[in-house]
């Protein structure tokens, strides 16, 4: 008798489950509840009600626990409600008008920024202030150097210019 390799059966029982995995019916939480309560009324066995709805028992008894302690919580006040997904479908939009709003507003600044049509207050003070000693120093040097008559005589005015 012929055996198969058994890397062969290991990689094919691999995707076995795999596909299993990915095609395994998710349950809403209005259907768990429905078959947790079908459960609970004792209509029918337990065995029975998970081979109807084709889950295994330990799934079926993993639901009515999540169950309660859902309640508990809720009725602790500790929890916080799920958004819906039109909720959060309407979330994502605002956040998307949001963000290309602020997109729109540092491109602005960085345009007039870089045409020195707006600077932080600071820099405009700063600027303002160098251009006025640069100028205001310059006019006194060149008013100073035409009233000088020759070297050391003065046209019996004085400047003062302020050197910081």
């Amino acid at each position: 008798m012929r055996q198969k390799p058994e890397t062969h059966h290991t990689a094919s029982e691999r995707l076995v489950k795999d596909i299993q995995r990915k095609t395994r019916k998710q349950y809403s939480a209005e259907e768990k509840i429905r078959i947790v309560l079908d459960g609970l009324r004792g209509e029918d066995s337990i065995a029975e009600l998970c081979r109807k709805e084709g889950i295994s028992q330990g799934i079926y008894y993993k639901w009515p626990k999540d169950f309660l302690e859902a309640g508990k919580k809720r009725l602790a006040g500790d929890t916080a409600r799920d958004a819906t997904t039109d909720e959060v479908k309407g979330l994502r939009r605002e956040a998307k008008v949001q963000k290309e709003v602020v997109a729109e507003q540092t491109l602005e600044l960085r345009l007039l920024k870089a045409h020195d049509l707006i600077t932080s207050p600071a820099f405009i003070v700063i600027k303002a202030a160098n251009e006025f000693k640069d100028k205001t120093t310059a006019i006194n040097h060149e008013v100073a150097d035409r009233l000088c008559l020759s070297e050391g005589h003065w046209l019996g005015m004085v400047l003062s210019v302020h050197h910081p």
